[in-house]
């Protein structure tokens, strides 16, 4: 459905509000020009306005009054710089020719329309898969993705892994000196199910900040059902009016060398200061006081602590200054091969847990 003729009016709020949500998930240097294209439907419903890169996809529906029914593509980012900028009136959207015009009050834009020849479908999101908490999921995914590798040579590093098992769902993601984990619930529609994916980080975190999270309202995880779960390569999330997908990375989570455990006698026997993300821990082992740097999230005051390093630790040994704390540590991919020379603080990322609790490192 194109229209040369399309037209509708649409609340200055909600428009500014879809189109930032679309805008933000579109390329700042799209391999294709056309990718930088925000497709505008207008029908008998209202608006769908959508963006795609062939990796994310977005939609969002509104309500708008619709005089002409059609659809076009204008400038997703430049339409967010516009619409931003307009006073707090209704807006109206016309075509003529090959521009589109938007009127709101006294203020007056015209954008290039952007030819959808070349404009590639739009993937279609998953059956539904499960419902969550939004602000569970933003909490969860917030404090595991972080841990996330930026080196986009190694894909299994650039992802989160999501194991689901039945109702319950396993979160991790490590650069191979730090590893993050998140075990939640959640209401799965088949118990039996059981499945991994591999989620690109940085996507996630996106979908999941921009989520309304001060509402105690469910989303719903799609990513198919039966026997094709994960078979569409897609990880899907969708809200009342949204809907996004990501495609799924085609690589295997490293999980094999990573040890996991708690040592009896480690305390956590103190906090020395916190500020920035980072806390100084004072430890108690075998007698003796150690601190330790954490980089933790903080949520609402709470100060979330432990989950053992990635990096497998062999040693526990004091240095020459009494307020720090170093750790002897194997490489994760060859437990054979002890890099003795070393040695710094490790980076702790992990779910609340409260002071004079023992804290998880590997023996």
């Amino acid at each position: 459905m194109e229209s040369q003729n399309v037209s509708f009016r649409v609340a200055r709020e909600d428009l500014v509000t879809a189109v930032a949500w679309v805008a933000r998930n579109l390329p700042t240097k799209p391999t294709q020009p056309v990718l930088r294209a925000m497709l505008i439907t207008a029908d008998d419903e209202g608006l769908e306005l959508a963006g795609y890169d062939y990796d994310v996809s977005t939609r969002v529906r509104l309500s708008a009054e619709v005089s002409q029914p059609g659809r076009i593509a204008v400038a997703g980012k430049l339409l967010s710089e516009i619409t931003g900028s307009l006073p707090n009136k209704p807006v109206d959207f016309r075509i003529d020719g090959s521009k589109a015009f938007v009127t709101c009050g006294s203020s007056r834009f015209e954008l290039p329309l952007i030819p959808l020849d070349d404009y590639p479908m739009l993937p279609k999101l998953p059956a539904g898969t499960g419902s969550i908490n939004a602000k569970l999921f933003t909490e969860a995914v917030s404090q595991v993705a972080s841990a996330a590798g930026k080196d986009d040579s190694l894909p299994m590093l650039t992802g989160v892994s999501m194991e689901i098992v039945g109702n319950q769902i396993n979160l991790a993601a490590t650069d191979r000196f730090r590893l993050a984990l998140r075990t939640f619930e959640w209401e799965a529609n088949d118990p039996e199910l059981n499945v991994k994916l591999l989620i690109p980080a940085r996507t996630l975190l996106d979908n999941a900040r921009s989520l309304d999270s001060g509402l105690n309202d469910s989303i719903d995880i799609a990513v198919g059902t039966g026997d094709q779960v994960g078979r569409e390569g897609l990880f899907g999330v969708h809200t009342d009016n949204r809907e996004t997908t990501t495609r799924l990375l085609d690589a295997d989570f490293l999980e094999e060398g990573f040890r996991l455990g708690v040592v009896a006698g480690i305390d956590i026997d103190g906090v020395i200061n916190q500020g920035g993300g980072v806390v100084d821990l004072r430890l108690l082992y075998g007698g003796v006081r150690y601190i330790v740097q954490a980089t933790v999230a903080i949520d609402e005051g709470d100060l979330p602590l432990t989950v053992a390093p990635v990096i497998t630790v062999s040693v526990l040994n004091p240095t020459t200054d009494p307020n720090t704390f170093r750790l002897r540590a194997y490489d994760p991919t060859d437990l054979q091969a002890p890099l003795t020379t070393w040695a710094a603080f490790i980076t702790v990322h992990c779910a609340p847990l409260e002071t004079g609790s023992q804290v998880g490192v590997s023996p």
